[in-house]
């Protein structure tokens, strides 16, 4: 039988294409995306992350068995250690106050549909909404650092090998062998494979708003 993750995965590929080929990932991997897009998204990647381990943290208390529940918790704890770090180091290099971040229609729409996910689907579903979020980086992290457009040493370069690094590797391993450890039910997929996509639109959507630059409209 076909692992569920593999599954998810070939049903989102037209989306995860776009993304991968959205204009802001290839002017970041030609070393020309503007800086103050990078500054906005860097804002509103801050306010999404805390919404992001809200999210984890009902996760851990539907954890089926107290081995996940510790995963789990790791996972809680890699984005507080290497991605929350990470995100401080980028802003204090860049002159940014990441507390002013002020959410976008967007950020605010993707992150009430992970909490929404997590909060009143099942385990499987919050775990099945979460996975695109850290699967694209890491696919977004190989491609970056793949191209030859990035200097070294660059703003751009170091984010890119963050998300690429063996570490975070481990980290989306982890988080697809939990979800196909799960046991589901065949009339249970088509749910499964919206919220995957629907997960999927929502990175794509988040690329497009950071490149634009959205506002509130009034």
């Amino acid at each position: 039988m076909v692992k569920l993750s593999a599954l998810l995965r070939k049903k989102a590929d037209d989306i995860w294409m776009s993304i991968i080929r959205h204009p802001f990932l290839s002017e970041m991997g030609d070393g020309r995306l503007p800086v103050e897009k990078f500054k906005f998204y860097l804002m509103q990647d801050h306010a999404y992350l805390w919404e992001f381990l809200r999210c984890l943290a009902l996760l851990i208390s539907k954890a089926p068995n107290p081995e996940e529940e510790l995963a789990m918790e790791e996972l809680l704890r890699g984005v507080i250690t290497t991605e929350l770090e990470n995100q401080k180091t980028f802003a204090k290099e860049l002159h940014m106050d990441l507390r002013r971040a002020s959410p976008t229609p967007t950020t605010i729409a993707y992150t009430n549909f992970l909490l929404r996910s997590c909060a009143h689907g099942s385990y499987l579903e919050g775990l099945t909404s979460m996975l695109p979020c850290a699967w694209t980086y890491l696919e977004i992290g190989r491609s970056l650092v793949a191209r030859k457009g990035i200097e070294k040493n660059s703003i751009y370069r170091r984010w890119a090998e963050i998300y690429a690094s063996r570490e975070n590797e481990i980290a989306v391993d982890r988080h697809i062998q939990i979800l196909d450890d799960q046991p589901y039910a065949l009339r249970d997929r088509p749910r499964l494979v919206e919220l995957f996509r629907t997960a999927s639109r929502y990175e794509y959507m988040f690329w497009d708003m950071a490149y634009k630059l959205e506002r509130w409209v009034i």
